[in-house]
Formats: C-alpha cells, sequence, structure tokens
C-alpha cells in the first residue's frame, strides 16, 4: 500500500510539472522541473518634472541654460573682424584672433532676441571658422529666458519632453535678406506658433531658432537690383512640449506644426 501510494505521487509530479524526457541506453528516463514563481517588477516611483534636472533646464522661466538658445551666424571678410585702423595680426595668430572677437561681436545680436522673445539673452558659446571662399563664419549661441507664456509643463505628474524642428516659411523664390527685421520677424513667428502649441498642450516652448546664412553667386546678384544683399537666411525652429508619451510623439508634433505653417 505504502509503495502504491509513492508510485501515485510519482506520476502525479510527472502529470503536473514540466518534464524532460532523456534517454539513456534505450530507456526514456523522466524528469521533471519545478517551475519558478513569477516576479512582479517593483514599480518605479515617478519623478515630478519639477525635480527633473532636463525639464528644469528647458522650462525654467528666470534662468539662462545650455537647452534653448538662437543660433546666429556672422559671415564677413577677414579685415571685417578688425576695427578701424586697426592693423590685423600676424597669420599664424588670425584664428586666434577671431576666436577672442566673436563673443563680443555675437552678443549685438541679444538686442533682437530681447526685442522679441525674451526678458534676458547672453552668449553661451562661440565657433570660429574660414570658408570655401575665404570669408570668416563666427557662429554663436545665444541662451535666452523667454518673455511669452510657455505654459505650466509643471503641473503634470509625469511625462516626457516631446521636439520636433521646422524650417519657417518665407515669401517669393528668394531667401529673405540677412538683416534685423529677418531675425526679429522669425523669432516672433516662432514664439507664436509656441503660444498655439501651448493652447493645445498646456505648455510649450522655443528651444531653438537658427539662421543659416547663404550667400547668393555673382551671376545671381547681376539678375537682381543693384544693392540686393547676398546673403540671405534658412530659418529652422525646434519647438519643446512637456506631455504623456501616450497622447504627443515626435511625429504628431511634427505634423501639428506643418499643419500650422500649411493650415487647411
Amino acid at each position: 500500500m505504502n509503495l502504491w501510494r509513492v508510485l501515485t505521487v510519482f506520476f502525479g509530479l510527472l502529470i503536473t510539472a514540466p518534464t524532460v524526457i532523456l534517454n539513456a541506453n534505450g530507456h526514456n528516463i523522466a524528469f521533471w522541473v519545478q517551475e519558478e514563481p513569477e516576479t512582479v517588477p517593483t514599480p518605479q516611483a515617478i519623478t515630478p518634472p519639477r525635480d527633473r534636472p532636463e525639464v528644469q533646464a528647458m522650462f525654467a522661466a528666470d534662468t539662462l541654460t545650455q537647452a534653448r538658445y538662437i543660433k546666429i551666424t556672422e559671415v564677413l571678410p577677414p579685415a571685417g573682424i578688425l576695427k578701424a585702423g586697426e592693423a590685423a595680426p600676424d597669420d599664424t595668430l588670425f584664428a586666434l584672433y577671431a576666436a577672442a572677437r566673436a563673443p563680443s561681436r555675437l552678443i549685438s545680436y541679444c538686442t533682437e532676441v530681447i526685442a522679441t522673445i525674451a526678458t534676458t539673452c547672453d552668449v553661451i558659446h562661440t565657433e570660429t571658422r574660414e570658408n570655401q571662399e575665404g570669408k570668416l563664419e563666427l557662429t554663436g549661441q545665444l541662451a535666452f529666458a523667454p518673455s511669452f507664456d510657455m505654459g505650466d509643463p509643471f503641473k503634470l505628474a509625469d511625462g516626457e519632453m516631446v521636439q520636433a524642428s521646422v524650417t519657417l516659411p518665407h515669401e517669393g523664390d528668394l531667401l529673405p535678406a540677412n538683416e534685423a527685421e529677418t531675425r526679429t520677424a522669425a523669432m516672433g513667428y516662432a514664439a507664436e506658433m509656441c503660444e498655439n502649441l501651448r493652447d493645445i498642450y498646456g505648455n510649450c516652448m522655443v528651444s531653438m531658432v537658427s539662421f543659416e546664412v547663404n550667400e547668393l553667386w555673382i551671376t545671381d546678384l547681376e539678375a537682381l537690383p543693384a544693392g540686393t544683399n547676398p546673403q540671405r537666411l534658412a530659418v529652422q525652429a525646434s519647438f519643446t512640449i512637456f506631455a504623456d508619451p501616450a497622447e504627443l510623439d515626435e511625429a504628431k508634433l511634427a505634423k501639428r506644426l506643418e499643419d500650422l505653417i500649411n493650415p487647411a
């Protein structure tokens, strides 16, 4: 009777437990494998957006950060970096000289930034290089604190920063001239787009406006009125929104930007 009980338990285990069948010398031997209990992952604590450095850097209203900036480029002949009557430095030192002058030249563009979308502005990064035409290109990133209403991303319990970029439109076949009027109009347009997005999603930041300088060829200028500015601007703007990723992603935001620029 005891042997019968042992055999009953043994065969019951073979039926209920996962088994592995091995063949040894012509005999099948069954082994049963004990299943490991399922482990339930420990839920991760949610960090509120106000305590997340990347959200603070993007949406802090009164602080200059590297997370949002205006990218400006100035193209000029090498002598243009010199002051009136100033002697040019030795050729071996010219690159260092231009790099040292770049911040003081590019910060002047902060006047336009403050006039349109910012309460304060400063240069946080500069680069200098000689282009293929032998001219100097000074490029700077101007950090700014927004003057427009960005909404309140900090009231959300959780979410992710969603970013998309778009090329801002212009009239006519020719890119707009590299002039203060063009730059201020573009920044103002970007701020208006952001305010429209804020009304939809509750918050929005103009995280970048980039002014890319292109110069017309001599042959192009010959067909244009005398005195036409050869430097033209292509403008791109990036927008960042803090949102529930289930409701908004990069593709949806990019589509929304295109709809704002080209309404049906």
